[in-house]
């Protein structure tokens, strides 16, 4: 047989193998795409839960009174909002007011400077103990800290 017999025949297997490797080829794709996905959205969840986990320290914990201070320092140019309870049964809300489960506007808020005054009703004692407390809004998202004292 001449070698022009066997030129179909290569053109046949060169083909079949092109197709084979386009195939592949897509196949990989559609796999990698899928778990590109996958990883995308695994990484956004643990994006997330980093991002609130600084708050959520805080919840169900006990910590001293100059912890919260500190935290309504750390949050106030965040949209965060901070309650405080005191023994003598004040209600001070700092940097943001929250009201049912929403964050309201600043006014009617207590100062920071008022609350490290000893004869002030909204005083925090630096070595009192508070309970700390997520608070969330109807999606979930954290809208602030709500600290009981002990």
């Amino acid at each position: 047989m001449d070698s022009n017999s066997f030129e179909p025949l290569k053109m046949a297997v060169v083909g079949i193998i092109v197709v084979f490797v386009v195939g592949m080829a897509f196949f990989l794709f559609r796999q990698a795409s899928s778990n590109l996905s996958t990883v995308t959205g695994k990484v956004t969840q643990m994006t997330a839960e980093m991002a609130e986990a600084d708050v959520s320290m805080y919840d169900g914990t006990t910590v001293t009174g100059s912890e919260v201070i500190n935290a309504i320092n750390r949050y106030k140019s965040e949209e965060m909002g901070v309650i405080v309870t005191t023994k003598n049964n004040v209600v001070a809300y700092y940097n943001r007011k929250i009201e049912g489960g929403s964050l309201k506007g600043s006014s009617g808020c207590s100062s920071l400077r008022t609350a490290q005054i000893k004869s002030e009703n909204n005083y925090i004692n630096p070595t009192g103990k508070f309970e700390g407390t997520i608070r969330k809004n109807s999606n979930d998202a954290i809208i602030g800290i709500s600290f009981q004292q002990k």
